[in-house]
């Protein structure tokens, strides 16, 4: 034999020999990975029992507790939502009337008010013709000097009105 087929011999006994001892490796290592991957489903069976056994209950308890206090809160926060606006609206009412009064508007506000005061007065003492209806003369005199004095501030309230609104 020559020595090329020799080395060729060599070779392919190397090669086979290889391809053999490749072959048993693979073979273990497949093995392996199965038996972890049997393991593995083990072991998440396991847990997964458990979970239906022993913790589906508690989980069940908590997420109805945290469901009640979800609801509390959600009633909780609509009532303040309720006061909040309540308190806003109140707030702006209470703004409205505290910011200062036109001079203009408060004049005739109470010369309005005056007026009516005096329609009342006379219409309680006099009749349509303007005769007196009652004999007490001391409170009919009283009364038709408040009116007189009533009538006088209105027209001092109503001069200043025309004067404040001649200035704007």
């Amino acid at each position: 034999m020559t020595t090329i087929a020799v080395c060729t011999l060599v070779l392919n006994v190397i090669v086979a020999v290889l391809l053999a001892v490749y072959g048993v490796w693979f073979n273990n290592v497949v093995k392996h990975q199965l038996g972890a991957k049997d393991a593995t489903i083990e072991t998440l069976k396991t847990e997964i029992d458990s979970l239906k056994g022993d913790r589906a209950p508690a989980i069940a308890a908590e997420y109805k507790l945290m469901r009640e206090h979800a609801d509390r809160m959600t009633e909780d926060k609509q009532k303040l939502d309720e006061q909040v606006r309540r308190l806003a609206a109140n707030q702006t009412s209470a703004a409205r009337l505290s910011r200062p009064v036109d001079p203009i508007d408060k004049t005739l506000a109470e010369g309005t008010g005056l007026i009516l005061a005096t329609n009342i007065l006379m219409k309680n003492i006099t009749d349509t013709e303007g005769v007196l209806l009652t004999p007490a003369d001391k409170f009919i005199v009283g009364a038709l000097t408040a009116v007189n004095q009533i009538e006088s501030e209105i027209k001092s309230r109503n001069a200043l009105a025309r004067e404040l609104l001649s200035k704007t």
